[in-house]
């Protein structure tokens, strides 16, 4: 018991020594086991590992409570302190709990349970040092006002700090067990070196020489950009912008940033934070060939661990609490983790300390959940050392004197990479916008798309992109219809990225190329077309779908052409007409540049005052605490489970698509073993499709879709129900012969 707990220790306030809770994470080691001395716990143990007479009845499937110990005994020691910290140990196998509900998993229960007597074992096995309660409150209340002396963020600021404990414990927790028992997995994971960030960065710094034969003017503009990042890299952490038109280089830009920026104050790791899984894999593989595969975690939904190499295992196990030089994530994964309650997801929380977290696509923000991504920014930038980037196009207006509580940082506020001299926007400028009067038919935009040689159209529906996609494949000639693309999230994303392929290879080519799509084009993926049609949208998505047009300059300046048009039907109601009326408003005064920086702040600014309270719709900061009590009853556990970045309005189902996603699909149903079943779910992400929950049941029922191993749901009849041309698609066929509209 004390060499784990001593182990716990050394590692827990390791962890946390970099941003100054050494002490607390410490105290919180020593006493997370406590409930393990006693005598019904020992008794369990003597049964599970055969060294009591009682040895063949059967193992309990759960130990005794062995975590109430520690949380009563640092509520009676510690008074307030003790009750705050209590939530991480009463938590460190079951998550971190509400501090007040009607259940018997509260922290109030805890406090009120009767468990076994363990105090006098615990005395007599371990040093004085473990039960001195003057000394232990003295270090543990020092740290805590540390970190809440003068903070704006109040009760989140403690909230926050008990999840960054909490954090070290479970870490710290796992790894001194898994060293002990199962030290052939330990020795697997990654030893970090204390040059690794300055080796990553002399081999981006050898990459991107590559570039500097190339004399175009986007290129020139691209080093500049490089330029003023290495240059910003030397100031202090803190909260940084970097602004730079959808072509300007920033995602090698700002990686060069952060690893230099790493390297010179000593932070240990970079996190580059992307909102969609559908760019992710594609910034993950321009990473991977500037630093090599080995330097880069990918850590989101779709990607895949095996076990079949080394790099692969420690990839595997870095991922449990992102040990890892450079992580390429998702803001799903990133911000539901700083709000997470499980002790697997928290894990990494204090590998986000001393980091340089970049926000690629920064105004993807879900404005409904934005002043509490916001605070947690803010609460690493303040207290913990970490570097924040917003890296986008289009910076959304968080830190506005109009949004209260928006984005602070520390006493350097935030600072601009880029200089507003660059000009970059008017440099960069290679589309002329135009507003078309009045509304247009389908059938009026599908003849302007079928006069087009290479055309991008940006609808805001799946039901839309089919029926125009449609309506174009007629009005096309017969032998032109090939040229005829649609894209939506109906489609798995390997099948995606097969269609991306034949698209590339199309414009490169010079080739026929008609595309209709939803907004998933919009998400940095990486296409060049000469004209792009774009549904009324926010100006954020209006200037992204123009980033899709003339994207390498070759057409010259302004020599890309977007058309914003409105369809007959309005967009659909909540989020998306709401930006679509912020965005025609703005158009009114920003008519000659209705992408300009100008424009976009003012639509940001105009939504976030639309959407007022909305920007904390899940009451994640108002109902943080229990009101009428002590102001130390968290509701740790409710706001774990309901915050979602992502509102899970759809259901999963795997796709037979191609011959890699028929044979997965048919391995998962003669697998019976569970683990191997989850190996192999992994891989199927890649052709996964979330539909509507009704059009999911609806298909069920009828038996268009299977449930596998009472849990997995597959599409039938092999791809009966999946178009190459739409995807998941159920307007045909069915024992109802109902037509379910996606």
């Amino acid at each position: 018991m004390q060499e784990h707990l001593d182990a716990t220790e050394t590692l827990a306030g390791t962890f946390a020594e970099k941003f100054g809770l050494k002490e607390t994470a410490a105290l919180l080691a020593r006493v997370h086991d406590f409930g393990k001395f006693s005598r019904e716990f020992q008794k369990y143990l003597a049964k599970s590992s055969g060294d009591s007479e009682e040895r063949s009845e059967a193992r309990p499937a759960h130990g005794p409570d062995h975590s109430t110990a520690g949380a009563q005994f640092l509520k009676e020691t510690l008074g307030g302190a003790g009750t705050l910290l209590a939530y991480a140990v009463a938590g460190h196998h079951a998550g971190l709990s509400n501090g007040i509900d009607d259940g018997l998993a509260s922290l109030e229960s805890r406090f009120d349970k009767k468990i076994d007597e363990w105090r006098a074992a615990a005395e007599a096995a371990l040093p004085p040092k473990y039960f001195d309660a003057a000394s232990n409150k003295a270090a543990v209340c020092r740290e805590i006002q540390a970190f809440t002396k003068q903070n704006p963020n109040g009760a989140f600021a403690l909230a926050f700090l008990i999840r960054m404990a909490f954090s070290c414990l479970v870490d710290a927790d796992f790894l001194a067990t898994e060293k002990f028992m199962n030290p052939e997995k330990f020795e697997r994971r990654e030893r970090r070196s204390a040059d690794e960030i300055a080796v990553l960065e002399k081999r981006l710094g050898v990459y991107l020489r590559r570039f500097d034969g190339n004399t175009s003017a986007v290129c020139a503009i691209r080093g500049e950009v490089l330029s003023d990042c290495l240059d910003a890299a030397a100031l202090p952490p803190g909260i940084f912008r970097l602004t730079v038109p959808t072509g300007g280089g920033k995602t090698l830009s700002s990686l060069a940033f952060a690893l230099k920026h790493a390297r010179i104050h000593g932070l240990e790791r970079v996190i580059y934070a992307i909102p969609f899984t559908s760019i992710i894999e594609q910034n993950a593989r321009v990473f991977r060939d500037a630093l090599g595969d080995e330097a880069v975690l990918e850590h989101h939904c779709n990607a895949e661990f095996s076990d079949a190499g080394e790099c692969d295992t420690r990839a595997k196990l870095a991922a449990e609490n992102w040990d890892a030089p450079l992580i390429a994530t998702t803001n799903v994964q990133f911000f539901e983790s700083l709000f997470a309650h499980k002790t697997s997801r928290c894990r990494k929380l204090h590998n986000l300390a001393k980091s340089v977290v970049i926000l690629d696509e920064a105004q993807a923000l879900p404005p409904e959940l934005l002043m509490p991504c916001l605070q947690a920014l803010d609460e690493l930038v303040r207290n913990y050392g970490t570097t924040v980037v917003l890296c986008t196009a289009t910076q959304p207006a968080i830190d506005s004197d109009k949004l209260q509580g928006g984005l602070r940082g520390n006493e350097h506020g935030i600072r601009e990479i880029i200089a507003p001299a660059r000009r970059l926007h008017e440099r960069l400028k290679r589309v002329s916008v135009e507003k078309i009067p009045g509304k247009l038919s389908d059938d009026a935009l599908a003849e302007k798309l079928a006069r087009e040689r290479r055309v991008l159209a940006v609808v805001n529906t799946r039901g839309h992109a089919r029926t125009l996609f449609e309506k174009l494949r007629n009005a096309v000639p017969a032998e032109e219809r090939e040229s005829v693309f649609h894209l939506s999230a109906a489609m798995c994303p390997h099948h995606r990225t097969e269609i991306l392929d034949e698209i590339r290879t199309r414009l490169a080519g010079g080739r026929l190329c008609r595309v209709i799509s939803t907004q998933l084009v919009e998400a940095g993926v990486d296409v060049d077309f000469p004209c792009v049609y774009r549904a009324q949208a926010g100006i954020d998505s209006i200037a992204q779908a123009a980033g899709r047009c003339n994207r390498e300059g070759r057409l010259g300046g302004n020599g890309g052409r977007v058309f914003i048009f409105e369809t007959e039907e309005l967009p659909p109601a909540g989020f998306l007409r709401m930006a679509a009326d912020c965005g025609k408003e703005v158009q009114a005064d920003y008519a000659t540049d209705l992408i300009s920086p100008g424009a976009v702040e003012r639509y940001f600014e105009q939504m976030y005052w639309r959407k007022g309270k909305e920007l904390d719709k899940l009451r994640v900061l108002s109902e943080l605490l229990v009101p009428g009590n002590s102001g130390l009853a968290f509701r740790f556990r409710d706001l774990g489970e309901k915050f979602r970045f992502i509102e899970d309005e759809g259901a999963t189902v795997f796709v037979p698509c191609g011959e890699d996603g028929a044979a997965l699909c048919e391995k998962l149903r003669e697998t019976f073993d569970p683990g191997e079943q989850r190996r192999i779910v992994r891989k199927l992400q890649r052709f996964a499709v979330s539909i509507p929950r009704s059009v999911f049941n609806a298909a069920r029922e009828d038996g268009r879709i299977q449930i596998i191993h009472e849990r997995y749901a597959v599409l039938a009849s092999g791809t009966m129900h999946y178009s190459p041309d739409f995807g998941v698609d159920f307007s045909f066929g069915g024992n109802s012969g109902a037509a379910l509209c996606l």
